[in-house]
């Protein structure tokens, strides 16, 4: 219960201690940020053109899919143009907008802007054609498995649920590990034992140094 009750405040919504005004005037801007978000995204569809802008989860994919899907149901000869400006994300949002963007009829043409670092560079792959802008970079990296260690102190029995656990999630992120390494191999210009080195070393790649090793196709 002690436990519990010093986490509590991890938890807590920071609005619940506004004053009432305080938190219309928050939920009033944040409702304007959401209608000019949709009116941005309605504008880019307009013109074929999605954007990954962020971390990629659960949510961001499942909007991703389906915009791709409307504009591949829409005209299956008009490209479709995705910008990629991420850090990453869930390995497994990723895989499910790699997997839809290979399936299309569509031609997806990706760009890269700023940055598409470790799994934001695996949906790049699925792309007809890949771009990049002169100074943006592209970052490899091994996939990560993490554990709350405060939730392994709490005694033997939840330790010994949590290491089984851990390690099966070890044995799941290795496995996709080798799907990640097939996916940036299969276009590089550059040996799958290449890629491995790059994504075990962490490496950041400038555009001309991603073109050089098949990354992308060309510097927009």
């Amino acid at each position: 219960l002690s436990i519990a009750t010093s986490h509590l405040a991890m938890f807590q919504n920071p609005l619940d201690s506004q004053d009432p005004s305080s938190y219309t005037s928050t939920m009033k801007k944040q409702c304007l940020i959401n209608a000019q978000r949709e009116v941005f995204e309605e504008t880019l569809l307009q013109k074929r053109q999605i954007c990954i802008f962020g971390i990629i989860d659960r949510e961001m994919a499942d909007r991703v899919i389906k915009e791709v899907l409307f504009l591949n149901a829409a005209s299956e000869r008009e490209p479709i143009k995705l910008y990629l400006s991420s850090q990453g994300g869930g390995t497994t949002a990723s895989l499910d907008i790699f997997d839809i963007i290979k399936s299309l009829t569509s031609s997806v043409i990706g760009v890269v802007v700023a940055q598409a670092n470790s799994n934001a560079s695996l949906v790049l792959q699925a792309c007809s054609k890949r771009l990049i802008l002169p100074h943006s970079t592209i970052k490899l990296h091994n996939l990560r498995v993490t554990i709350q260690r405060s939730f392994l102190e709490m005694s033997e029995n939840i330790l010994k649920q949590q290491e089984e656990i851990f390690r099966r999630q070890v044995e799941e992120t290795r496995g996709r590990q080798e799907i990640v390494y097939d996916i940036l191999a299969s276009r590089a210009k550059v040996s799958r034992s290449e890629i491995k080195k790059f994504c075990c070393e962490s490496r950041e790649f400038s555009a001309s140094e991603a073109m050089a090793v098949g990354l992308v196709d060309a510097i927009a």
